[in-house]
């Protein structure tokens, strides 16, 4: 695994706890990057810089080496145009990092599996809650896929909790909950939210 890079909504506060709660039947809305077609240049981010610098500086290097897989969305008038995108790889935390009530959902004393998303941003352009949108695609692409699995999803939301707005939306309004302090006493920046709280029909019907 690569050093775990934050994210960011881009997309504020917006969208709502009903935002999640989606069809079973609905298909995903993002493909995989084509740098061939997709004008990777183009992407504007003002909120992040670092999500605004991602397909210049760190995707290159990170899908070549193996450690993310790119998906993008894209503007249905111009489908070279990328309206927002996030990234996903496989992570792991440790059983105790789970809350009392979520342990009781998942095999006990080995790691929990979870898809990491490690850059998630919406282009200025793009209408607005789209942020809410990438992640419960986020999550139904973990859950439908035929070569992994995973029981959740983890992010690093960007500025951590400095960044109060955008941490009150990953943790009030999409359900993420903050992974225990570990031993070293440092300020723990990590979130994790289950893939059956993001799409709950869909989960129960797997």
């Amino acid at each position: 695994m690569h050093e775990k890079p934050s994210t960011s909504d881009a997309s504020g506060s917006g969208g709502s706890a009903t935002t999640a709660q989606s069809s079973t039947v609905e298909p995903l809305d993002t493909v995989p990057l084509d740098p061939t077609r997709h004008r990777i240049n183009d992407f504007q981010c003002a909120k992040s810089a670092r999500c605004a610098g991602f397909f210049v500086r760190d995707m290159p290097r990170l899908v070549k080496a193996g450690y993310t897989k790119v998906f993008v969305f894209e503007n249905p008038d111009d489908q070279a145009q990328i309206w927002g995108y996030y990234t996903l790889s496989p992570a792991q935390i440790r059983f105790n990092d789970l809350t009392k009530s979520q342990q009781k959902t998942v095999p006990g004393s080995i790691p929990v599996a979870l898809a990491r998303i490690g850059f998630l941003a919406k282009d200025d352009r793009a209408p607005a809650k789209l942020g809410a949108g990438l992640l419960v695609d986020a999550a139904r692409r973990v859950l439908r896929s035929d070569a992994i699995t995973a029981w959740g999803i983890i992010l690093e939301p960007e500025g951590g909790r400095g960044n109060a707005k955008l941490w009150s939306w990953y943790e009030t309004t999409m359900g993420f909950t903050l992974i225990a302090p570990e031993e070293t006493g440092a300020e723990p920046q990590s979130m994790y939210c289950p893939l059956k709280r993001l799409i709950p029909e869909e989960w129960d019907q797997r």
